[in-house]
């Protein structure tokens, strides 16, 4: 009634053998051979964060290629239209660059405010021109 356990094995490798397995991979990073195997250990975790973040904003500038690929074909697909009407044009491509930053954003933001403040000072500089019309000519 004796159960027999399975017996896996597992590969046992030495510390050496786990250095020389990824050290191509530091390699890749841009370590070189002085610094991955004679230098601060702690190198190798800068290594590795760097190198996120070198694919994070790689990651980051494809996908706004990407998007700036998007607004540029939604511009033009007017054009593209088999059915468009005669004298069909295409939209005007975008007139700046996206704001990536956090202190761009702010600019921009502050932009559209400031046009919107302007633009609606001006409604009511119409519209103030327009009673003050109204109303002299009903004085006369």
């Amino acid at each position: 009634m004796g159960s027999e356990q399975e017996v896996t094995s597992v590969e046992i490798t030495s510390h050496t053998e786990q250095f020389e397995k990824h050290f191509p991979y530091y390699l890749a990073m841009g370590m070189n051979y002085d610094q991955f195997w004679r230098q601060d250990v702690s190198l190798v975790r800068a290594y590795r964060q760097a190198h996120q973040i070198r694919k994070q904003e790689a990651n980051e500038m494809l996908w706004l290629q990407g998007k700036y690929f998007y607004e540029a074909l939604g511009a033009i697909s007017p054009v593209l239209n088999a059915f468009a009407k005669q004298g069909t044009h295409a939209e005007k491509y975008l007139s700046r660059p996206f704001p990536i930053t956090v202190e761009d954003r702010r600019a921009e933001e502050e932009r559209i405010s400031k046009l919107k403040r302007e633009a609606f000072k001006a409604s009511l500089m119409a519209f103030a021109d327009q009673w003050q019309h109204n109303n002299s000519k009903g004085g006369e």
